[in-house]
């Protein structure tokens, strides 16, 4: 009886950490920025329940880029884009605050955990954590991944800011079948992908010229684009076809490693 409950901690603590990725404070991880682009995103992942892994972590992420417009999405783990609003803020007013506060922290701390003898049973919710990544021009690509209390207050007050000014809905597209969507990986987790059996799929500039789409993806990392109907983005991966919310693929392009996932569209009015 005590193994089999040992094994049911094991499985629950896999679906809670094995598909989510372990929480670490991350600070001074940074890649190259070989995109040019200027942006900031923020995404606060909402707490994870153990016991009710179907129900998924919600996302809700703010992208900033250089020319003043900003874009919020609500998504779930299972791949569909809730909400969606687009506004307008000032990029350099955004870059101060995370450029001039960046908090002093030795990289790739992982948060203290307790000795045990056997696994303890998860009966309470994953905590929430907080993902920031700053890539501006000339500049390596930085990465911070931590709880909210661990985040220096200039930042807590421009996501509340940014919150209270994207207020608006944008208009829904009913035509939309799906969101492109483009995760830039940090540098530890896209070496951890090329050693590991996990296939990561070179492409060149020569691929992508069959897939407007996808270029504009991996140039605009983080920011979602429309797919339209009888629209396949990932031509030059050689799908025929792809399936939102459950299709993906991890690209390497331009010494970066990206995920790519044809999001399902849940903003679509009845």
């Amino acid at each position: 009886m005590k193994t089999k409950k040992i094994i049911i901690a094991a499985v629950i603590l896999t679906l809670a950490l094995g598909s989510l990725g372990v929480l670490l404070k991350i600070n001074g991880s940074s890649a190259a920025n070989e995109s040019g682009g200027n942006y900031i995103y923020i995404a606060e992942h909402k707490p994870f329940n153990a016991w009710q892994h179907t129900r998924g972590r919600t996302v809700k992420s703010f992208l900033f880029d250089t020319s003043g417009d900003v874009q919020y999405i609500e998504r779930g783990d299972s791949q569909i884009v809730r909400d969606l609003r687009e506004g307008r803020m000032d990029f350099e007013h955004v870059q101060d605050v995370f450029s001039n506060h960046w908090p002093e922290r030795d990289p790739g701390t992982e948060k203290e955990t307790e000795d045990s003898d056997e696994p303890q049973v998860i009966t309470h919710d994953h905590p929430g954590y907080f993902q920031v990544v700053v890539a501006l021009s000339g500049e390596p690509v930085r990465f911070w991944e931590g709880p909210e209390e661990d985040m220096p207050a200039p930042w807590s007050a421009l996501i509340e800011e940014s919150r209270d000014r994207l207020s608006a809905v944008e208009e829904k597209e009913k035509a939309v079948v799906a969101w492109l969507h483009a995760t830039l990986l940090t540098p530890e987790r896209a070496r951890e992908m090329k050693t590991t059996t996990r296939r990561v799929r070179p492409i060149d500039e020569a691929d992508l010229s069959h897939s407007p789409q996808l270029e504009e993806a991996l140039l605009n990392p983080f920011k979602i684009f429309p797919i339209y109907k009888d629209e396949n983005p990932f031509t030059p991966l050689g799908w025929s076809s792809y399936k939102p919310g459950r299709s993906a693929a991890n690209v390497s392009w331009r010494d970066s490693v990206f995920r790519v996932c044809p999001m399902r569209n849940g903003i679509v009015s009845e």
